[in-house]
């Protein structure tokens, strides 16, 4: 059973001004595409996880397939936790460690709980019916290759995630960041 992030409204149904159409029309993203190709969402009332360091309020919910079925989701903050200020960690709400006397900041990610992410690849189903895949680490690097890009969800790619590859594809293309490659095996 995947959990639910809470309550979400896809993309396409938001206002121009709302936080993550701004977030994502800032980065040259077309929200329209995101929500009807991709199923993203926005979360408009969430939940806590990872011990109530992240809360899934006013994030994007990027949904994660295999078969056809949903199997987990991603969540993604409109915001970098590193250059938030004191003030602002405090106004979020994020969570305070009063023994190291400093606020708790979240991921800029957060998987759904149970989703091994190591073991799949974002947007497969859709890469599979074309006869090349580019491989990316991140969501939104995939969704900016278009719809016969997967991603790795980070830096490694795991046996797993080579076994699909070589079973579905005879061209690969890694379009990995640069510093990925010392991280491989």
């Amino acid at each position: 059973e995947v959990p639910t992030p809470g309550e979400i409204i896809p993309l396409d149904q938001l206002d121009n001004n709302n936080a993550a159409v701004a977030y994502l029309t800032a980065r040259h993203y077309n929200v329209k595409e995101l929500s009807e190709y991709y199923n993203m969402c926005y979360c408009k009332k969430g939940k806590l996880f990872a011990r109530g360091t992240f809360n899934t309020t006013n994030t994007i919910i990027i949904p994660v397939t295999q078969n056809n079925q949903i199997i987990g989701w991603q969540s993604r903050l409109l915001y970098n936790p590193d250059s938030l200020t004191e003030t602002e960690k405090g106004i979020l709400g994020l969570k305070y460690d009063a023994e190291e006397k400093k606020y708790i900041l979240p991921p800029k990610y957060l998987t759904s709980p149970g989703l091994r992410k190591g073991k799949m690849l974002y947007n497969i189903d859709n890469a599979k019916k074309s006869k090349t895949v580019v491989v990316t680490e991140g969501v939104f690097d995939a969704t900016s290759v278009g719809r016969c890009a997967v991603a790795t969800f980070g830096k490694q790619v795991s046996d797993e995630q080579v076994s699909a590859l070589k079973s579905y594809w005879d061209v690969i293309i890694l379009l990995l960041d640069p510093d990925a490659k010392d991280e491989q095996n």
